[in-house]
């Protein structure tokens, strides 16, 4: 009986240490799957980790580049407004400035006559052509306008009235072959007609002074001025400056010259018509 028992002491430990060895097995075992997994995990997870990190922050970044363009849009938008309407107000002074100079020339223009009263226009039309120089002015008969009244201008004599209505006249410009202005030069006195020629090479055409004494002395430089002859045009208005002259001959009893306007009939804007004047 007693080596029975020592028989089962022995299978028991025998036993016990076989579960030992193979519990240690197990748990050195389990230990090892675990480190395993953590570094499949970290070759297989990691990377789509970061994959979806990179691809967030690439998302918020987009987002966030985006609203900067959206914003610097709307800045850019806003100083392109502020652009403009600096360039319309710049615009409307350099209008009001170039309106002032042309007042103040015509008042200037105004001043080497007081003895004339005045009623300022604006032209509103202009015909101009190979046959004519004509131009429509924003006052008429209910503003006091006849026909036959001078009209000045800055530099010196534009024309007479020819035509009015109840709110518009028209002026017959001295570059029209129509108008005749007798006139004299400042400077020798002769005496001639001062007569429009119509250029089609030039949009307001010129002037030429015709039937001057054969020994006119007049030359190139000189200032004409209207000799008050007749009853339209009074005495001492400028109308322009000789440019050539064409001395008489046998085949040419009269000299002639040619002037330039003391008008720009080409930028003429603003006018002054003599009231005194006329019918």
């Amino acid at each position: 009986m007693k080596s029975l028992g020592r028989k089962r002491i022995k299978i028991i430990k025998y036993i016990s240490i076989c579960l030992a060895i193979a519990i240690t097995l197990l748990i050195l075992m389990f230990n090892s799957g675990v480190a395993v997994l953590r570094q499949i995990s970290g070759y297989v997870v990691n990377p789509v980790i970061k994959a979806a990190d990179a691809t967030i922050d690439g998302i918020g970044n987009f987002f966030a580049s985006f609203g900067s363009r959206m914003r610097l849009k709307e800045e850019l938008a806003a100083a392109q407004e502020k652009l403009m309407q600096f360039e319309n107000i710049q615009s409307v002074a350099d209008e009001v400035k170039a309106e002032n100079n042309q007042l103040m020339a015509l008042l200037g223009e105004s001043e080497k006559y007081p003895e004339f009263e005045y009623q300022y226009a604006k032209v509103i039309l202009r015909s101009v052509d190979d046959y004519s120089a004509t131009y429509t002015l924003n006052k008429g008969e209910n503003d006091g306008i006849r026909p036959n009244m001078v009209v000045i201008s800055s530099g010196g004599l534009a024309g007479k009235i020819i035509e009015t209505t109840g709110d518009t006249s028209i002026l017959l410009a001295i570059t029209d072959s129509r108008c005749g202005v007798p006139a004299l030069s400042e400077a020798s006195r002769d005496m001639g007609i001062v007569k429009g020629v119509s250029d089609s090479g030039t949009t307001a055409g010129y002037c030429v002074m015709t039937e001057l004494p054969t020994n006119a002395i007049i030359k190139p430089g000189d200032t004409v001025i209207t000799s008050g002859m007749g009853e339209v045009f009074p005495k001492g208005i400028t109308v322009g400056t000789i440019t050539e002259v064409s001395k008489g001959n046998l085949n040419q009893i009269n000299s002639s010259a040619r002037l330039t306007p003391a008008v720009d009939f080409d930028h003429l804007e603003n006018v002054l018509i003599i009231t005194n004047t006329g019918e």
